[in-house]
């Protein structure tokens, strides 16, 4: 697409710019990672989605708890404005900024920025958060999904997508360790 605009900065991390009228006077930020829960462990199952939710519990310049109030100040609605997901093969982060002056740009990269190499992982966040990503869990457990998971068995038996849903295991989502999060960030959110 040649109205793409494409690089990669020094420290390795490569980037897509692509200008768009619509909506006028409005900035979309994503930061894509490369990893899903086909890079999990049998014992780390979930650890990539979970990690997702870790990006919103602390980091270097967002302190646990301050990045509802951080993304108001800069106009967004909590979870109308931001979002993320994790897949298979893929986490990502997205922001949709209300303008485009460039204290607001440079906000929003400082937070995505933070997401990439500055998580705290704090224990306590982590064990905090474990009871949402279960009750979470439980919410998707319907007759739809459990389907899904006998059918991905079935149509691949031997392959880890079958094992890998990116939500986990109750087991592993109560068993993971801070050194199993810093472990998974540390291999997987590299530019």
């Amino acid at each position: 697409d040649p109205s793409l605009v494409t690089g990669k900065l020094d420290n390795g991390l490569s980037y897509v710019l692509k200008k768009h009228p619509n909506p006028e006077g409005r900035v979309s930020v994503w930061l894509h990672i490369s990893t899903g829960s086909l890079n999990e462990i049998e014992s780390t199952r979930g650890i990539a989605h979970f990690l997702e939710h870790m990006a919103f519990n602390g980091s270097k310049n967002f302190p646990p708890g301050s990045v509802i109030d951080f993304f108001q100040s800069i106009g967004l609605q909590f979870g109308r404005d931001q979002n993320a997901f994790t897949s298979f093969d893929q986490t990502t982060y997205q922001l949709a900024l209300p303008d485009t002056k460039p204290e607001t740009v440079d906000k929003a990269l400082t937070f995505m920025s933070d997401v990439a190499g500055r998580l705290l992982l704090s224990i306590e966040e982590i064990d905090s958060e474990r009871g949402i990503i279960l009750e979470e869990r439980r919410t998707r457990l319907s007759a739809q999904q459990r389907v899904q998971e006998q059918l991905l068995l079935g149509l691949a038996p031997e392959s880890t997508f079958g094992r890998r849903l990116p939500i986990g295991t109750p087991e592993t989502i109560k068993s993971m360790t801070r050194e199993d999060f810093v472990k998974f960030y540390t291999n997987f959110y590299t530019p």
